[in-house]
């Protein structure tokens, strides 16, 4: 056998393309419930900048970045808005997840909760410098009162839900891999 042929069969991670393939359904899935009718506290939450950060955290930072591109990918063009910066904050966020769990935290739920908090503050950060450059009249309390505040904690609400989710569908990939 040649080493030329070795080398490229290991470059190709089934457990990833299986696992990108699989979350991407479900990407779609919640961008179309996010977009959709979807409100909490008369915001909508980032369902699907939850699960790019779910998958980060369990499957790792290769799978969290593939996912994060998809996820913010469609959450751009499903959302009307054309293609913006979306799947590079996505990308980033569902990398920065996986790789941080390598140096900070065990991968547990709580550790989940803090990157979590973490961010939903950074796309509350986002949010105010999209409305202090889009916007003509800047009022501060208003955007926290009407918009981060709610934003925030409807995101906060989906990350149980979004991370259990997850979590499932992970050992499911486990158990099929198991069996092959």
């Amino acid at each position: 056998m040649n080493n030329k042929n070795i080398s490229h069969a290991k470059r190709f991670d089934k457990k990833l393309f299986v696992q990108c393939i699989v979350f991407s359904v479900l990407i779609i899935v919640l961008t179309l419930f996010q977009i959709s009718f979807f409100k909490v506290f008369g915001a909508t939450p980032g369902i699907v900048l939850c699960l790019v950060c779910a998958i980060g955290f369990l499957c790792g930072e290769r799978c969290g970045a593939i996912c994060g591109v998809m996820g913010g990918f469609f959450i751009d063009m499903l959302g009307s808005v054309g293609i913006g910066f979306s799947p590079i904050l996505y990308m980033l966020a569902g990398y920065l997840c996986g790789y941080f769990l390598k140096i900070f935290f065990k991968r547990n739920f709580l550790s989940f909760i803090i990157y979590s908090l973490c961010v939903g503050g950074i796309q509350s950060l986002i949010t105010i410098a999209r409305f202090a450059f889009g916007a003509k009249n800047f009022n501060i309390i208003n955007i926290f009162v009407k918009t981060l505040i709610p934003e925030f904690f409807a995101f906060i609400l989906c990350v149980p839900i979004v991370y259990f989710i997850c979590l499932g569908i992970v050992k499911i990939i486990e158990k099929f891999k198991a069996l092959n």
